[in-house]
């Protein structure tokens, strides 16, 4: 994924998470942000821990930790 990192408690729009993600198309109705941080929350809980993203209202995602990327 290459992509610029958001800072701390900077809201993402769900456009631009689909494009980080690397979906091409974007629908604005499409659901697929939500089913991939779905599955990532019943993976983190599922070893105790809870991911720093947090959906904001018509607005999109808000990361609530510092977050890096992996090469």
């Amino acid at each position: 994924m290459d992509c610029e990192v958001p800072h701390l408690e900077e809201t993402v729009s769900r456009d631009e998470l689909t494009l980080a993600l690397g979906y091409r198309d974007i629908d604005s109705e499409s659901r697929r942000v939500d089913a991939v941080l779905r599955r990532l929350r019943q993976k983190a809980r599922a070893l105790d821990m809870e991911l720093p993203v947090h959906a904001v209202h018509s607005l999109g995602f808000r990361f609530s930790a510092k977050l890096s990327t992996i090469k």
